[in-house]
């Protein structure tokens, strides 16, 4: 009957030093109980940990469904190629024989190798390192879906068992078999799938359906990105915001994350190689060399800049602790602002927030806190 009725009746935890024995303690108050239809449990088999969640967190499951739809849409090649002319890969990383790795500039044609990632926890880009596997060694599983799935521009990665962040690459990479990839050349919808899965929102459904309480692995393997994150509906109407987050997503990876000191100084007439010392003074980054100072302008953020020479050359912003500075150590020193990269971050996830919901739920906003 579709109106047949379960009771669920959650205990709270029993403890036998309380002198009370399980037949007594199964009479007591100290329990929750609910009612839901049964029809209800069928249509979510595959995973029943919603009825121990607060009736506003299944309110949201139940919208975030209705106003999405099953990333299905890239996974299944067909729908891929109908809706964005390129196919995208959801596979695991491979088994490679880690004594094989090489770092020789001889060991032949880039071409032929993969490159180990270099992955950094303050940033959602991957660099990769000098070190490289041969595609030839690789130990391709049953099930994989072949080099195919690493010969594609783009990636989307993450670890398999407790993930902290999905990352994202350019580069000819390979992972292991401890973590899991999408590729696929079509950069603008792998930047939006980016977006959606780093969400506040994917954080919660994931939390949501795979958590699971005194265990403190979170495994989010391809079944379950296929099983629980959906991508809003796009319309004529906010099709802008889907435009949007793709350029926001772009600039927090190339102008924010991947900023150097070399995008905010002019060293474009700088000869020497080698410096004495370095600081900041006004709107000029100054360098010495045998006692003669060189002005280099400051384009932007000069509060910025005197900051991070400060923390990275000199204790307690005084004394400058090097002995000395290459100009290539200068153009490359990393120069995020972290601020301004928290800031782009909460306004990418407002705008997917407002593709999912819209702009007026703060219930919801709340639970995402």
């Amino acid at each position: 009957s579709k109106n047949n009725t379960v009771k669920i009746v959650n205990y709270q935890t029993y403890n036998g030093d309380e002198n009370l024995n399980i037949e007594d303690y199964l009479q007591t108050k100290t329990k929750e109980t609910k009612t839901i239809l049964q029809t209800e449990l069928l249509e979510k088999v595959m995973n029943w940990k919603f009825f121990t969640n607060s009736d506003t967190e299944n309110l949201f499951c139940q919208k975030y469904f209705e106003n999405s739809q099953s990333t299905e849409i890239y996974y299944n090649h067909e729908l891929s190629k109908e809706n964005f002319g390129k196919k995208f890969y959801f596979d695991r990383g491979l088994k490679y024989p880690k004594d094989k790795i090489t770092n020789r500039i001889d060991s032949g044609k880039w071409d032929k190798f993969l490159y180990i990632p270099k992955i950094q926890k303050h940033k959602i880009e991957t660099q990769i390192t000098e070190y490289r596997i041969a595609k030839s060694l690789l130990n391709l599983p049953h099930g994989s879906q072949g080099m195919k799935v690493y010969e594609k521009k783009y990636k989307i990665l993450w670890k398999y068992m407790n993930y902290d962040k999905f990352r994202f690459s350019g580069n000819q990479i390979m992972i292991d078999y401890n973590n899991v990839l999408i590729s696929s050349d079509c950069k603008s919808e792998m930047l939006y799938l980016l977006a959606i899965l780093n969400s506040k929102i994917s954080s919660k459904l994931l939390n949501l359906y795979l958590h699971i309480e005194n265990e403190q692995d979170l495994t989010v393997g391809i079944k379950s990105i296929k099983q629980y994150i959906r991508v809003p509906k796009i319309t004529e109407k906010n099709k802008h915001i889907k435009e949007l987050i793709i350029k926001q997503i772009e600039y927090l990876l190339i102008k924010v994350e991947g900023r150097t000191l070399d995008n905010l100084v002019n060293f474009k007439d700088m000869m020497i190689q080698r410096f004495d010392k370095v600081e900041v003074v006004g709107k000029n980054l100054v360098v010495t060399f045998n006692n003669t100072d060189y002005k280099l302008p400051i384009k932007e953020k000069a509060d910025f800049v005197k900051n991070l020479i400060a923390e990275k050359y000199y204790d307690n912003g005084l004394i400058f602790n090097r002995e000395g500075v290459t100009l290539q150590e200068l153009k490359n020193l990393e120069a995020i602002d972290f601020d301004e990269q928290a800031k782009l971050k909460t306004e990418i996830d407002d705008l997917v927030f407002e593709l999912y919901f819209g702009t007026e739920n703060e219930t919801f906003k709340n639970i995402l806190a």
